[in-house]
């Protein structure tokens, strides 16, 4: 209570969640979900309805249980609506991308149009939805009031499980998180893991249970851990360890990993001048660099001040010049989208252009870089909008915007007010880049591209056989395109196999720099606009996120991760490194970090006009680029064995056809594929085995599931889900007793 005369005293609240608008809720009922949208988001709920059920097909056999009740499920259409949910009273910061809440498992998750994150974060939600299942049981009073509730699931192995189920046991940026935790010695003991390191080590560390002790332990800790009560007593009675021992075993083991990397690899430190030195300066998150037209000075995000700020660093020397923009301070600039939108100058560089959530919507926002004084902002009905890009003429700024369930190219006049779509379909269009001269939009996309992924068929360096996705289209492998702004005409970038992100094209517009993944660690490349012909011009031991040329074209800013932190630095020599810019993969991507034999890559060096590339130096075994026909030879990290490009090439715009692999679980087209092989009965046999069902975890039954599940009526004679309107029910969320 301000102190003053009594009727001048005003109460402060502190920070409210604020709801901008009423949703109409409907949902859609699988057999095991119900699915809830509103508006246009109804393709987005199938999606949604696909990805579950094949999820938890997975989900079942990691943990060898069966739910017990339905699941709800809560799609938001972006991330600024889902901060308005009331299923949680907690506010949600821009880095939140889901939850469960544990009383009624109710899964809730914003779409913010990429299908490929979509689906991680549905399939991460849901593991933490039949964990809580499975430890807390249904919703009776007795299961409520009875010890078996005491059990707190620790968060490492909570998220950890999550992380190494969604992301099919690991993925090439979890590899750099714990490759730097290891190397720079921050691995926790498991007590003491808390924040994101939770999510990554934790993956790490419940891969490493299933690689040395074997996956069916994964469900049996937890079942001990209903009888014990203790997290440590769980580990001890399913695999002989305490977590302690569990981690000094783990942790050992990483070293044996990593270390090795040291040698091959180089620091950010060497090879770009460092503008910010987060382990010093207290900052966490540093990213989204982009020169000055002057080329003196780089502006970035930056969380110094605990908020996050755009500031206005010198080129040389990273001298802070000014604060250019402060957020997350009023309704005005509630956000600047920091972790997923960058920022743009104009030509003659007296003004930036960025994205902020401003009165509830999306705006483009313009600011005098001079002043450090906004002087014009443009609310728009998108449902989120990233990466504004302001053309070299002057007159436009192209950004990705999601409308209804897609998210496409946009271009803003900015003369007239006048917004141009000009993509318009379901795939993923993002980090347009203008060419010198206006008239075409480099982009990346997971539309099918000429040029297959490096990687495997998940779009990762190396998973588990049976991860597949789940959906109705191929989505999640992103490459990059060129687009007439004028014509709409789309055509593919040939810089090697996927996937290919961020590219900004050069000041002479002749080359497209772009970070790609495909030897296992996020890296610059730079590629020939007019030519199949593209090079590593870093080789880190991290991995390096955003970049953005200087107007010579002679330096690259970029941020990096480093030490647990994001820094910014600025590197002068371009050239290729490796072995004429082909970069030596990770054993990661060749599969050496799983216990099962994998065959090595051939040796074989194939000559081609454009490139000489030695199989097995890039891309699991090869990265080799033809000339004229642009055919790639890849390897899957799964069998390490070459397969040419003739067979698995998708000529861009054209649909993909994949025969159904039923020795995996998920959903092809319209169906479920649940079969443990061919010779499977039953579809559902591999959910019907011997379970253990008893505290003491001595006892197997036959588990069947409740017949609440065997009520949902079938789809409709068209193939669509029957929709139904929401309607309130008031169910307790917790009962509890004075004991």
């Amino acid at each position: 209570l301000k102190r003053g005369t009594a009727d001048k005293a005003v109460l402060f609240f502190g920070k409210n969640k604020v709801r901008y608008k009423d949703f109409d809720w409907r949902y859609i009922q699988t057999r095991h979900f119900d699915i809830y949208f509103y508006e246009d988001a109804y393709p987005t709920a199938k999606f949604a309805a696909e990805v579950m059920e094949s999820a938890y097909v997975e989900i079942s056999r990691e943990l060898n249980y069966r739910l017990t009740r339905r699941v709800p499920v809560f799609l938001y259409n972006s991330h600024n609506d889902f901060q308005q949910t009331n299923i949680t009273f907690g506010l949600l910061p821009e880095g939140v991308g889901g939850f469960t809440e544990a009383f009624k498992s109710r899964i809730v998750v914003p779409h913010n149009g990429s299908y490929e994150e979509l689906r991680h974060v549905l399939h991460h939600e849901l593991t933490h939805a039949v964990v809580f299942d499975l430890i807390f049981g249904g919703s009776s009073l007795s299961s409520l009031l009875s010890r078996q509730r005491l059990f707190n699931v620790p968060l490492w192995y909570s998220e950890g499980y999550a992380e190494y189920s969604s992301r099919h046991g690991w993925d090439y940026w979890s590899d750099m998180f714990v490759r730097d935790a290891t190397i720079n010695g921050y691995l926790t003991p498991p007590r003491y893991l808390f924040n994101f390191l939770a999510y990554k080590q934790g993956q790490a560390m419940v891969k490493y249970i299933v690689d040395t002790y074997g996956e069916e332990k994964l469900g049996e800790i937890l079942h001990k851990g209903r009888l014990l009560l203790s997290m440590d007593k769980a580990l001890k009675a399913a695999i002989g360890k305490t977590e302690q021992e569990l981690f000094e075993e783990f942790a050992r083991e990483m070293k044996r990993r990593y270390w090795p990397e040291i040698a091959r690899r180089k620091e950010p430190d060497e090879i770009g001048k460092p503008l910010t030195r987060a382990r010093k300066d207290g900052s966490f998150f540093n990213e989204k660099p982009v020169f000055r037209p002057d080329g003196e000075s780089i502006a970035f995000f930056t969380d110094k001040s605990d908020y996050t700020e755009i500031w206005l660093v010198s080129a040389r020397t990273g001298k802070k010049i000014r604060t250019l923009v402060k957020a997350e301070r009023s309704g005005d600039l509630e956000s600047l989208h920091s972790y997923v939108s960058g920022m743009s100058f104009s030509p003659d560089g007296d003004s930036m252009v960025f994205v902020a959530k401003s009165g509830g919507k999306e705006a483009l926002v313009f600011v005098d870089v001079n002043k450090g004084k906004i002087y014009r902002k443009h609310r728009l009905d998108f449902y989120n909008i990233i990466s504004p890009e302001w053309s070299p003429d002057g007159r436009m700024v192209a950004f990705s915007a999601l409308e209804g369930h897609k998210r496409d190219l946009f271009v803003y006049d900015l003369q007239t007010g006048r917004i141009r779509k000009l993509t318009d379909d379901r795939f993923d269009d993002v980090e347009p880049s203008w060419t010198p001269d206006s008239r075409r939009l480099v982009f990346s996309s997971d539309r099918p591209h000429p040029e297959p992924s490096a990687l495997d068929a998940t779009g990762r360096p190396y998973a588990d056989p049976g991860a597949v996705r789940p959906g109705d289209f191929d989505y999640g492998n992103y490459n990059l395109f060129q687009i007439e702004v004028s014509s709409g005409r789309i055509t593919p970038v040939l810089v090697g196999p996927g996937p290919n992100r961020y590219p900004q094209v050069s000041p002479d517009g002749k080359t497209v720099a772009f970070i790609s993944s495909r030897n296992g660690i996020d890296n610059i490349y730079i590629g020939f606009l007019d030519t199949v012909r593209y090079y590593a011009i870093t080789d880190i031991l991290s991995g390096v996120t955003e970049l953005s040329w200087a107007p010579d074209g002679k330096r690259i800013v970029f941020s990096a991760f480093n030490r647990g932190a994001f820094d910014i630095f600025v590197m002068k020599d371009l050239s290729p490194v490796g072995d004429s810019g082909i970069l030596a993969p990770t054993d990661f991507v060749l599969g050496k970090y799983d216990r099962r034999p994998v065959p090595g890559p051939s040796a074989e060096t194939v000559e081609t006009d454009t490139t000489t590339t030695a199989a097995g130096a890039e891309t699991a075994a090869a990265d080799t680029t033809a000339g004229t026909d642009s055919t790639v030879a890849a390897v899957t990290a799964d069998s390490a064995t070459a397969v040419s490009s003739t067979d698995s090439t998708i000529a861009a715009g054209e649909p993909s056809e994949i025969e159904p692999d039923t020795s995996v679980a998920g959903i092809v087209g319209d169906d479920f594929v649940f079969m443990a092989d061919q010779d499977s009965a039953d579809a559902l046999d591999s959910l019907m085995e011997l379970v253990p069902y008893t505290d003491d975890f001595r006892t197997t039954s036959k588990v069947e599931e409740p017949a609440v599940f065997d009520s949902i009526p079938p789809k409709l004679p068209s193939g669509e889900y029957k929709i139904n309107r929401y309607k309130v029910r008031l169910t307790p969320d917790f009962i509890g007793g004075g004991f």
